[in-house]
Parts: structure tokens; C-alpha cells; sequence
């Protein structure tokens, strides 16, 4: 009786964690939030590529646009990740300080309207393609 207990009490853990960790890694349809997210990204260009039915030329000068913004894009969105990591240091610090939270709030809703403006710049351009 003892040897079935301690049977069921450490066997059927380890079966079901094994058999989980097996169907996980043979079901290809397991997508992680990571994968699913960049899925979505794609999904949502394909689907912009196919309703927009944009010729190869446009296709084209609409590459040329953006790689002429190439330094200015970069330049926009470095700041936008620094600040956006201060922004959550500054939310996650143990001594909890206010003042700091909503400076580095602000400094981070300064970067994103910054990109924003650029965003607009390109965007404004590109629409005359």
C-alpha cells in the first residue's frame, strides 16, 4: 500500500509534467505571446500590403522615403525606449517617489509625441505617393 501511495504521490506529478512538457513541444500550434505578437505584426502588413495592392513602383518609392528617414527614425525611437525604461525603473523603485514617477512619465510622453511629429512628417509624405 505504501509503495502505490508514494507511487501515485510521486509518479503521477512527474507523468502529467512530462506529458504536458511533450504535448507542448509536439503541438505546433503553441504560439507564445512573443511569437504571437510579432504574428500579428505581420499579419497586419500583409493584410495593409494586400488591401493598399500598391504597384512596384510606388512600392518602391515608399522604401526610398523611409530610408531617407533611415537616422531620423533611429534618432526618435532610441529615446523613446531609454525613457520608456526609466519610466518603469522609476514606477518599480522600492522607496516609492512620486516626483520621480511623473518626471519620468512626462519625459516619456515627450519622446513619444517627438516620434509622433516625425511620424506625421513621413506619413504626410509617403500619402503623396
Amino acid at each position: 500500500m505504501r509503495k502505490l501511495l508514494l507511487a501515485a504521490v510521486v509518479g503521477l506529478p512527474l507523468a502529467t509534467g512530462l506529458g504536458a512538457a511533450a504535448v507542448k513541444a509536439t503541438n505546433p500550434g503553441h504560439v507564445g505571446p512573443l511569437r504571437a505578437f510579432l504574428l500579428t505584426l505581420y499579419d497586419r502588413r500583409q493584410a495593409l500590403r494586400t488591401d493598399l495592392a500598391l504597384t512596384a513602383d510606388q512600392q518602391e518609392k515608399l522604401r526610398a522615403i523611409v530610408m531617407s528617414h533611415r537616422t531620423e527614425i533611429a534618432a526618435a525611437a532610441t529615446p523613446v525606449v531609454d525613457k520608456g525604461r526609466a519610466r518603469r525603473a522609476a514606477i518599480a523603485a522600492s522607496p516609492e517617489d512620486d516626483a520621480a514617477s511623473r518626471a519620468a512619465g512626462e519625459d516619456f510622453g515627450k519622446s513619444v509625441g517627438d516620434a509622433g511629429v516625425l511620424a506625421a512628417k513621413i506619413r504626410a509624405e509617403a500619402r503623396a505617393v
